[in-house]
């Protein structure tokens, strides 16, 4: 019985069911956020995903890609 209880909590964990662990950083559901907490984490949204869509530059990369 420990065994299946422990095996249990490990998928309602790995799953992301479970409250995160002590220290851990928590974000706030976009519903109990307050209109600057909101600007600030779309603002964040916005300069992760510009670094996502740019590829490096022909300066940055060196040359030392598998085609070169």
């Amino acid at each position: 019985m420990p065994a299946k209880a422990t095996a249990g909590v490990a998928l309602l964990r790995a799953n992301g069911m479970l409250a995160e662990k002590a220290g851990s950083k928590k974000t706030k559901d976009p519903s109990e956020m307050t209109g600057d907490e909101l600007q600030t984490e779309i603002d964040r949204l916005k300069r992760a995903a510009r670094v996502i869509e740019e590829p490096l530059s022909d300066a940055e990369n060196d040359g030392d890609g598998a085609f070169d």
